[in-house]
C-alpha cells in the first residue's frame, strides 16, 4: 500500500505528472527509450522522445507509433539527432545507415541543408537533386561541401554561374568549376568530332577506292579507332558496315593491283630472261610461249575498279606483250641461223683435224660460205659462234703455217743430215752413224718428195750402208782400247787428292764401267783383270783407312750410350718416384735426352740393342712422367670443357671469375709434347676468349640497349613534336599521344646516365607546348566566333537600316543574303538569337508590317539597352564609367548584389556582353555613336578581336 506513495513520478498515474517527471529525469537512456516506446500516454512518449538519442528507437517510433503527433515528434527528434555536431550524435556511419533506412523522402534534403557536420552533408550529396547541388555549391559555408557539390554538377550553365560567383571569393571552387566546364567542353567537342567522323566514314560505303580516298579512309579509321568506344551504337554499326564495304573494295583493289604487279613482274622477268638466257632449242621457246599465254590469261582475271589506273596498267602490259612477242619470234629465227652456222663450224673443224694437208683454197672457200651466212640477231648467240669461227680460222691458218714451217724444217734437217752422216762415218762413230741414217730415212718419209735433194739423198744412203758394214768389223778392236782406258783412270786416282767420298765414288764408277764391258763383250783375260783390280785397291786404300776410323768411333759411341744407360738406371734407383720433384724429374729427362741425342752414331748392327737398353733404362722415368703428363692432359682437358660450359652460364660474373681461376690453374706440373701443348693451349685460349667475348658482347649489348632506348624515347618525343596542333581533334590526339609517351618513357629501362631526366624534361616541355596550343586554339576559336558574330551583326544592321530608311535595294539585299549563307554557323544559342534578328529584318524588308513595327519599336529601346551593355562591360572589365553614369552604375551593382543573394544574377562575362551587343537590334543609329565609342573603350581588345 505504501509503495504507491514512493513510486517514481514517471510511473505516476497522471500522464501530465509523468510527462513533467520525464522532462526532469536524470540522463537514463535505457529508461527513456522504454518510456518513449511503451508509455500509454502520447504526451509522455513525446516528452521521452525529446530526450532520446538512440537512432533505432527514434526510427521505430517514427514508423510504428499509432499516434500521428508521436510519430511526428519522433521524426523531428530523429532529424535533430542526425543534424547534431560530431561528438553530440552517433558516429557518421550509423547516421548514414539511418538515413538509408528512413522512409522519409525529404530527410536527405533536410539533412543536407541543416546538418552541422560537413562530412554528413557531403555523404548525402548523391541523394539530392541538381537544384540542391547548385544551392549547396553556392551557399554551403563549408568549402569541402561546396567542392563536393560542384563535382557532381553536370549542367554547364550551373557551372558557369558557380565560376562567376566564386571567381573572387573562392579560388578553389572557381578552379574546380572551370575545370569541370573545360571537361564538358572537350567532351562536347569530342562528341561532335565523333559524329563528324562517323558521317564521313559512312559516306565511304559508296566510294571507289582511289588512292587519295584510301589514304583519307585510313586516316579517319585510325582516328575513329581511338573514339569508337565513345560513339553511339547506331554510329558504330553504320561505320562498321561502311568500313566493311569499303575495306572489301580496297582489298579487292589491292588484290587486283597485286595480281597485276605479279603478272607484270613475271612478264618482265620472262622478257629479261629471254634476252639474257635465251633457250637453246625450239622446245625451250615452246615452253616460254606457253608461259606467256598463261600470263595473258591471268591478266584478264585482275581488273582494277579505278578506270584510269586500269588503263595505265593495260598500256604497260600491252607494251610488254608486244616486246615479248617480238623477242620470241626473233629467238626462233635465230635458232635456225645458229643451226646453219654450227654446220659450217663442224665443216671447219673437220678441215682442221684431217690428216691430209690443207691448202689456202680450202680455207678461203670455207670462210666465204661463213660470210654469206645470216647471223643471229641476239649478240649472246652470235658472239660465241663468231668467236668459234675466228678461233677455228686462226687454227686453220696456224696449221697451214705449221705445215710450211715443218716442211722447211724437215728439208733443212735433211740437208744437215746429208752433210753430217758422211762425216760421222769417216770419224768411225758407228752407233751415231746408224742413228743419223735412221733419222734421215724417217724425215724422208715425213716429207714425201724432197725435190732436188732426192738423188743426193739416195747416194748418201747407199754409201752409208756400205760404210756402216765396214765399221762393224772394227768394233772388237775398240773394246780392248776401252779396258785400257779404265786401267788408266784407276791409276790416275792413286795420286789424286780428292775428298774421301768423291775418291770412293770415282773408284766405284771405274769398277762399274769394267763390269758393263764384261756384260756386253765378255770377261777380260786374267792378267788384264789382275792389273785393273790392283790399281783400284791402291786407289781405294785411303778411303778404307777413313772408314775404319769411323767404325772405331761408332764403337766408342756405343760404349758411351751404354754408360749413359747405366747412369740413368743408377740415378733412378736413388729417386723417390712416389713423391717426385716434378721440376727436377722433367729437367733430368731433358738432360738425359739431350746427351743421348748429341752422341755420334753407333754400329748399325748394335743400334737396335742399345736403343732397347736405352728405352729400358728410361722406362721408369718416362712411365712416371707420362703418367703425370696424361694426368695433366686430362686435368687441362677438363678445364677446357668447364670453361666451354661457362660460355653458356647464366651468371656471367661468376663465369668470368671461374675462367680466371682456370687460367691460374692452367700451368702443368710436367709439360707434354710440344704439338700437344700447343693444341691444348689453343683450345683453352679459344674457350676463355669465348667467355670474355660474351662479357664484352653483353656489355656492348647493354650499352646498345641503353642507346636504343634513348633513341626510341627521342623518336617518340620527335614524333610528338611533329604532330599538328591546328584543331581540337589534333590537340586531343597529341594529348593522348603525350600520355602514351609518358607511360612509355617511364617503362624505358635501362637508359644512359642522365638521359631519363632529359627525356622527362622534354616531355614536360611538350606538355607546356600543348597547354599553350590549347590556349591559342581557345583564343582563335573565340576570335572566329566573335568575328562571325560581328559580321552577321553588321549584315543585320545594313538590312535594318534599309528597312528603317525605307530604301530596300534588291541587289544589296541579295548580297547580304549570299554573305549570310556563306558564313559558318555559330554555336546553337548564339545562332538562334542572331538568326531571329536576321529573320525579323528579312520579314520587315519583305513588307511584313508587324515585323516592321517591331523593328521600329526596338530602335526606340536600343539606345537604353546599349547604355546598359556599356555599363555592364565597364563593370566586367573594371573600367571607370563616365561621370554621368556613375550613379546608374552604383544602382546596377546594388541590384546585382540583391540578385546574387536570391540566385538570379545576370551573367557579366565580357564574351556574353559582346554577344548581347551584337545581337541587339536594330543597328547603331547616328545618335548612338558616343555609346559605341564608350563600349569599344570598355571592351578593349575583346571588341577588336
Amino acid at each position: 500500500m505504501l509503495s504507491r506513495f514512493f513510486r517514481p513520478k514517471w510511473e505516476h498515474p497522471n500522464p501530465k505528472v509523468r510527462a513533467a517527471a520525464v522532462a526532469e529525469l536524470a540522463n537514463d537512456p535505457e529508461r527513456l527509450d522504454h518510456l518513449a516506446r511503451e508509455d500509454d500516454a502520447p504526451e509522455v512518449r513525446c516528452a521521452a522522445l525529446a530526450r532520446v538519442s538512440a537512432l533505432a528507437v527514434l526510427e521505430q517510433v517514427s514508423v510504428w507509433d499509432k499516434v500521428d503527433s508521436v510519430r511526428r515528434a519522433a521524426s523531428d527528434r530523429l532529424r535533430e539527432v542526425l543534424c547534431a555536431e560530431a561528438g553530440q550524435a552517433p558516429d557518421l556511419d550509423s547516421r548514414l545507415q539511418a538515413v538509408r533506412r528512413s522512409k522519409d523522402p525529404n530527410l536527405a534534403e533536410y539533412l543536407a541543408k541543416h546538418a552541422r557536420e560537413p562530412a554528413l552533408r557531403i555523404a548525402l550529396i548523391d541523394n539530392l537533386s541538381a537544384a540542391d547541388h547548385l544551392a549547396m555549391a553556392l551557399n554551403d559555408p563549408a568549402v569541402d561541401v561546396r567542392l563536393a557539390a560542384t563535382e557532381v554538377l553536370s549542367d554547364e550553365a550551373d557551372l558557369e554561374r558557380i565560376a562567376k560567383v566564386a571567381k573572387q571569393a573562392d579560388k578553389r571552387l572557381y578552379r574546380l568549376a572551370k575545370q569541370r566546364l573545360e571537361t564538358y567542353r572537350l567532351a562536347r567537342e569530342r562528341r561532335e568530332r565523333i559524329a563528324e567522323i562517323a558521317d564521313q566514314l559512312a559516306a565511304f560505303a559508296d566510294a571507289i577506292p582511289e588512292p587519295l580516298l584510301s589514304q583519307r579512309f585510313a586516316a579517319l579509321s585510325q582516328e575513329w579507332a581511338g573514339l569508337s568506344d565513345e560513339a553511339a551504337q547506331a554510329d558504330r554499326e553504320r561505320v562498321d558496315a561502311a568500313s566493311a564495304v569499303f575495306a572489301e573494295r580496297v582489298g579487292a583493289q589491292e588484290r587486283a593491283r597485286a595480281g597485276q604487279r605479279a603478272v607484270l613482274d613475271e612478264t618482265s622477268t620472262l622478257l629479261s630472261g629471254l634476252g639474257e638466257h635465251p633457250p637453246h632449242d625450239a622446245d625451250g621457246y615452246a615452253q616460254l610461249r606457253e608461259q606467256w599465254q598463261g600470263l595473258r590469261g591471268r591478266w584478264d582475271e585482275f581488273r582494277c575498279q579505278v578506270e584510269a589506273e586500269q588503263e595505265k596498267a593495260d598500256r604497260r602490259f600491252f607494251v610488254l606483250a608486244g616486246e615479248l612477242e617480238n623477242a620470241l619470234n626473233r629467238g626462233l629465227a635465230d635458232l635456225d641461223r645458229v643451226a646453219s652456222l654450227q654446220t659450217l663450224l663442224k665443216q671447219g673443224e673437220q678441215l682442221r683435224d684431217r690428216d691430209k694437208a690443207i691448202s689456202d683454197i680450202d680455207i678461203q672457200r670455207w670462210s666465204e660460205r661463213w660470210k654469206q651466212a645470216v647471223k643471229p640477231a641476239q649478240q649472246a648467240l652470235a658472239a660465241p659462234l663468231q668467236e668459234r669461227f675466228q678461233g677455228l680460222g686462226q687454227s686453220l691458218s696456224d696449221r697451214l703455217l705449221r705445215q710450211a714451217q715443218k716442211r722447211d724444217e724437215h728439208l733443212q734437217s735433211l740437208a744437215e743430215l746429208i752433210e753430217q752422216l758422211p762425216v760421222t762415218l769417216d770419224a768411225g762413230h758407228l752407233q751415231e752413224a746408224i742413228s743419223l741414217r735412221d733419222r734421215l730415212r724417217h724425215l724422208l718419209r715425213e716429207i714425201g718428195d724432197p725435190g732436188k735433194l732426192k738423188k743426193r739423198i739416195d747416194k748418201v744412203l747407199r754409201d752409208a750402208d756400205a760404210r756402216i758394214n765396214e765399221l762393224r768389223g772394227w768394233r772388237s778392236w775398240g773394246i780392248s782400247n776401252a779396258r785400257q782406258a779404265l786401267c788408266d783412270q784407276a791409276e790416275s786416282l792413286i795420286e789424286s787428292e780428292l775428298p774421301i767420298g768423291e775418291r770412293a765414288e770415282k773408284v766405284r764408277a771405274v769398277r762399274d764401267g769394267w763390269k758393263r764391258l764384261d756384260r756386253s763383250e765378255g770377261a777380260a783375260s786374267e792378267a788384264v783383270w789382275a792389273r785393273f783390280n790392283e790399281l783400284c785397291n791402291r786407289a781405294y786404300a785411303p778411303c778404307q783407312e777413313h772408314f775404319d776410323q769411323e767404325r772405331e768411333n761408332r764403337e766408342e759411341n756405343l760404349e758411351k750410350r751404354r754408360v749413359l744407360c747405366q747412369e740413368v738406371s743408377e740415378w733412378l734407383s736413388q729417386q723417390n718416384l712416389e713423391q717426385p720433384d716434378w721440376a727436377a724429374l722433367r729437367s733430368k729427362e731433358r738432360s738425359f735426352k739431350d746427351r743421348w741425342r748429341d752422341m755420334g752414331p753407333s754400329p748399325r748392327n748394335q743400334r737396335k740393342a742399345v736403343d732397347k737398353e736405352w728405352d729400358g733404362a728410361m722406362a721408369p722415368l718416362l712411365a712416371v712422367l707420362d703418367k703425370e703428363r696424361d694426368k695433366e692432359r686430362r686435368r687441362r682437358e677438363a678445364l677446357i670443357r668447364r670453361v666451354k660450359e661457362l660460355a653458356e652460364a647464366e651468371d656471367l660474373a661468376q663465369a668470368i671469375q671461374q675462367t680466371k681461376d682456370a687460367q691460374a690453374q692452367w700451368r702443368p706440373t710436367v709439360d707434354g709434347p710440344r704439338k700437344q701443348e700447343q693444341a691444348l693451349w689453343t683450345e683453352f685460349r679459344a674457350a676463355c676468349d669465348a667467355v670474355f667475348q660474351r662479357r664484352d658482347s653483353e656489355r656492348q649489348a647493354a650499352d646498345q640497349e641503353r642507346r636504343d632506348n634513348l633513341d626510341r624515347g627521342m623518336a617518340m618525343l620527335a614524333e610528338l613534336g611533329d604532330m599538328p596542333l591546328t584543331s581540337p581533334g589534333e590537340l586531343g590526339q597529341a594529348r593522348h599521344r603525350l600520355e602514351e609517351v609518358e607511360v612509355a618513357l617511364a617503362e624505358l629501362n635501362p637508359l644512359p646516365k642522365g638521359a631519363e631526366a632529359e627525356l622527362q624534361r622534354s616531355a614536360k616541355e611538350h606538355g607546356r607546348r600543348l597547354d599553350q596550343a590549347e590556349k591559342d586554339l581557345g583564343r582563335a576559336r573565340k576570335q572566329a566566333m566573335l568575328d562571325n558574330l560581328r559580321e552577321r551583326s553588321q549584315l543585320c544592321a545594313r538590312l535594318e537600316a534599309m528597312v528603317l530608311l525605307q530604301a530596300v535595294e534588291e541587289e544589296a539585299r541579295n548580297t547580304i543574303e549570299e554573305r549570310w549563307q556563306a558564313l559558318e554557323n555559330l554555336p546553337k544559342d548564339w545562332m538562334s538569337a542572331m538568326q531571329s534578328r536576321y529573320q525579323q529584318a528579312v520579314a520587315a524588308a519583305d513588307g511584313d508590317d508587324l515585323a516592321g513595327h517591331a523593328l521600329a519599336a526596338a530602335a526606340e529601346q536600343a539606345t537604353q539597352a546599349r547604355s546598359l551593355l556599356c555599363l555592364r562591360m565597364e563593370i566586367a572589365r573594371g573600367v571607370e564609367s563616365p561621370q554621368e553614369a556613375r550613379e546608374e552604375r552604383m544602382a546596377y551593382q546594388v541590384a546585382r548584389l540583391s540578385d546574387a543573394l536570391v540566385g538570379s544574377e545576370t551573367s557579366e562575362r565580357p564574351e556574353q556582353i559582346l554577344r548581347e551587343w551584337f545581337i541587339l537590334a536594330p543597328g547603331l543609329a547616328e545618335a548612338d555613336a558616343p555609346l559605341l565609342e564608350r563600349f569599344e573603350r570598355a571592351a578593349g581588345a575583346d571588341y577588336a578581336v
